[in-house]
């Protein structure tokens, strides 16, 4: 009898620590899995004009890089196929270009898209390629120059759209990831026109996040 029990507890052992091992690669997001997944970022720009003019300041020398926070919902239908839909909020520091000086770009991203998973669900790590499309809401902005004060830009709605590359570490009911986006931005709307009519801008959004799957 304690032979027996020994030896049923050696397998009980045996099938635990099997089970711990393995779990990287079994506890991960299922076929039909949702999720709700929290995002951390840093955005600078990489082209662009805020103004008219040859001698217009770019972007980047209008504004810092930004930093942003990001709550986004998606759900995994098939193995290689998943959808997603997000907000967010980012802030861009304003500089001095040319002697204007420019007040801080607050964006707000709302968008929709796609992943495709290049790797199938039982996989411990997740590599994937994303885009997306929707909306983005600039912020007013107002310039100082030469101590006169003025609104730039009028609070507005511009189109946005994106695609990039990820990848996940799986560690259920857990995923942490990190991705680079290249993203393509509208024109805001101009408030002190011709001056302030700029051009759409491309940025480089690169996040950092943490998934829970239910």
């Amino acid at each position: 009898m304690v032979k027996t029990l020994k030896k049923r507890s050696w397998w009980l052992v045996w099938l635990v620590s099997a089970l711990i091992m393995l779990s990287p690669s079994i506890l991960v997001a299922e076929d039909n899995c949702f999720y709700l997944g929290v995002t951390g970022q840093i955005t600078p720009f990489l082209s662009g004009d805020v103004g008219t003019g040859i001698d217009a300041p770019s972007y980047k020398d209008a504004f810092g890089t930004g930093w942003g926070v990001g709550l986004e919902g998606g759900y995994r239908f098939t193995e290689y196929f998943s959808a997603q839909v997000g907000v967010g909020y980012e802030r861009f520091s304003g500089s001095t270009a040319q002697g204007i000086c420019f007040d801080s770009l607050n964006v707000i991203p709302i968008y929709a898209g796609g992943k495709y998973h290049v790797l199938t669900t039982n996989c411990t790590w997740d590599p994937y390629l994303r885009f997306d499309l929707g909306a983005a809401h600039f912020g007013p902005v107002d310039t100082s120059f030469m101590g006169s004060r003025g609104n730039y830009w009028d609070p507005s709605w511009a189109f946005l759209a994106d695609a990039g590359a990820g990848i996940e570490y799986h560690m259920a009911p857990f995923g942490i990831f990190a991705e680079v986006k290249a993203r393509y931005l509208g024109s805001p709307s101009s408030a002190m026109s011709p001056l302030s009519d700029a051009d759409s801008s491309w940025t480089l959004p690169v996040n950092l996040g943490l998934r829970y799957y239910f």
